[in-house]
């Protein structure tokens, strides 16, 4: 389905001449863009070092607190979990609890191993056999079936030619229909 937009109120160009120069001009936005997404990084890369010794010393400093709290509770924990299986205190809350079950496959043996014993002792239910569509294939062969059809769109794209020194340039495209 086309989308169709209001028109809008920029100047478009009445030759290829114009069209460019505006070519052009969106080359000119993208180093402006690609500059600052530079700069950016750099920025955040250079925050980063200058405070990574300072956040592993207190990362480091933090783990040692968490430790020491382990070892406080790990000894209490029958007399901590009587009622709940966390501590709530006016700092914050502590306890244990229970992570997400999983399928823990033990040590040697792989997931064919286990497909082959659960095909053995017929429990199949428990192999996941994928089913999907063969898009590919059938973009290739074209069959026809009931419900599918082949497209593609016409889309309008513009990609700016820049130096290697200005970065990539962005294709923009866009399919929608524009009322002019």
């Amino acid at each position: 389905m086309i989308t169709r937009i209001k028109k809008s109120l920029a100047y478009v160009p009445a030759s290829l001449l114009e069209a460019t120069s505006f070519l052009v001009s969106i080359g000119q936005k993208q180093r402006e863009i690609n500059r600052l997404k530079r700069e950016a990084k750099q920025k955040v890369e250079a925050i980063n070092l200058a405070t990574k010794k300072s956040v592993d010393e207190l990362t480091k400093e933090r783990d040692t607190f968490f430790t020491a709290l382990f070892a406080f509770a790990s000894p209490r924990k029958a007399e901590l979990t009587k009622v709940t299986r966390s501590q709530k205190t006016n700092a914050g809350t502590f306890g244990w609890r229970f992570t997400t079950p999983y399928v823990d496959i033990a040590e040697g043996k792989s997931d064919q191993d286990i497909i082959a014993t659960l095909k053995k002792a017929g429990l199949t239910d428990y192999i996941r056999v994928i089913e999907e569509v063969d898009r590919e294939a059938m973009l290739r062969d074209r069959p026809e079936v009931k419900g599918v059809s082949y497209s593609n769109r016409d889309e309008f794209f513009a990609k700016p030619k820049l130096a290697k020194e200005d970065g990539r340039a962005e294709e923009l495209v866009k399919t929608e229909a524009i009322d002019v």
